[in-house]
């Protein structure tokens, strides 16, 4: 491993403009209050930021993460959802971006709690 490249996997994978979403699953905890979620997007060779933002049908943002230059194509992570009331059902909105080309893949799934 070279110095300056602690923890980065050498991934060899597609450009950036061809990165894209290869699964998004979305798993409501019984509390209803929280998702986890699986995302799954294609091996790359340069690393990519990823935008989560979960809305109700209003359009009302709920919740909203960014993960700048994953080292991952697999992540798992849980978001929360405000006690406020919203209405249903939830859509997830996800975006792959690079700072230099803006978003390749964008995504929107929807969900019930």
């Amino acid at each position: 491993m070279m110095p300056g490249h602690f923890g980065k996997k050498q991934l060899l994978g597609v450009d950036p403009i061809d990165v894209r979403f290869l699964e998004i699953i979305a798993k409501p905890w019984t509390d209803k209050r929280r998702i986890t979620f699986q995302i799954r997007i294609l091996p790359f060779n340069q690393a990519p930021s990823l935008g989560f933002l979960i809305s109700d049908h209003q359009n009302d943002i709920l919740s909203e993460v960014t993960i700048v230059e994953t080292q991952d194509n697999e992540i798992e992570f849980t978001m929360h959802i405000p006690e406020k009331e919203h209405v249903l059902p939830l859509s997830l909105e996800a975006t792959i971006k690079y700072e230099d080309l803006g978003i390749v893949d964008n995504r929107t799934i929807t969900f019930v709690l």
